[in-house]
């Protein structure tokens, strides 16, 4: 799982309470089954305490009640995580982001194709465009 990679790669080797954590972070999130690519989203709510310590490296935890930050589907406009003010005005109740995209049907099955091509381009080959989101 990338996020227990960037725990494990940032504090592996640290022998404070932050390295021991990204320990801890291991082995509960292997019984967890957060790791699990093929798991149901559900599995998320189920274990909600130890996936907000694991996001805690993306999202700010200072700034968690005021940011409108969230955690998307590869290619789909539904959330599975996401800050308290996003959740309450741009979220519906089953993921799915509210409001609508100004783009026309094709131009967002474009845009997808194009995000799943820069994805095999930098899993595949390790190409990296300068416009990537992360």
């Amino acid at each position: 799982m990338p996020l227990l990679a960037f725990w494990a790669k940032k504090f592996g080797d640290d022998t404070s309470a932050k390295g021991r954590s990204c320990g801890w972070f291991a082995s509960r999130s292997a019984g967890a089954r957060v790791d699990d690519p093929d798991h149901d989203l559900g599995v998320i709510e189920r274990h909600r305490k130890l996936v907000d310590l694991l996001m805690a490296g993306i999202f700010a935890p200072a700034f968690f009640e005021q940011e409108f930050s969230a955690v998307l589907v590869p290619f789909q406009l539904k959330s599975f995580y996401a800050t308290p003010p996003f959740e309450r005005l741009l979220r519906a109740e089953d993921g799915v982001l509210r409001g609508r995209v100004n783009l026309d049907a094709p131009m967002v099955s474009a845009m997808r194709l194009f995000f799943a091509y820069a994805l095999v381009l930098e899993r595949v080959y390790g190409s990296r465009s300068t416009w990537s989101t992360r």
